[in-house]
C-alpha cells in the first residue's frame, strides 16, 4: 500500500514539474516572439532610411528608380500580383489577388 502512494507522490511530482515547463515554455515562446517582432521592426525602418538616404528621387528622377523604390517598400511575394475585374452584371470593378502558378 506505501509503495502506491509513494509512486503517486512521484507522479504528482513529475506533473507538476512538467506544467511549469510547460508555463515556462510559452513564457520564453512569448517572450521569442516579441523579440523577433522587435529585431524586425529595428531592421525595417533601418533599412527603409538607408534606402530613403540612397534614394533621394524626385519628380525628375528615371522611372526605373522610382519602381525599385517602390518595390523595396512593399516588398512580398512576387508571384502574387493584381488583376483587374469587372461584373457586366453590376458594373462594379475592382482588383482581385492572381497567383501565377
Amino acid at each position: 500500500m506505501e509503495e502506491n502512494s509513494d509512486a503517486q507522490q512521484k507522479i504528482e511530482k513529475i506533473e507538476a514539474a512538467l506544467s511549469d515547463l510547460d508555463h515556462h515554455r510559452g513564457q520564453l515562446l512569448d517572450e521569442l516572439a516579441r523579440l523577433r517582432e522587435e529585431l524586425f521592426q529595428k531592421n525595417s525602418s533601418a533599412q527603409l532610411k538607408l534606402q530613403l538616404q540612397e534614394n533621394s528621387l524626385n519628380n525628375q528622377s528615371p522611372q526605373e528608380d522610382k519602381i525599385r523604390l517602390f518595390s523595396s517598400l512593399f516588398k512580398g511575394r512576387e508571384d502574387v500580383f493584381p488583376r483587374r475585374f469587372e461584373n457586366s452584371k453590376t458594373g462594379k470593378s475592382g482588383y482581385a489577388p492572381v497567383c501565377r502558378n
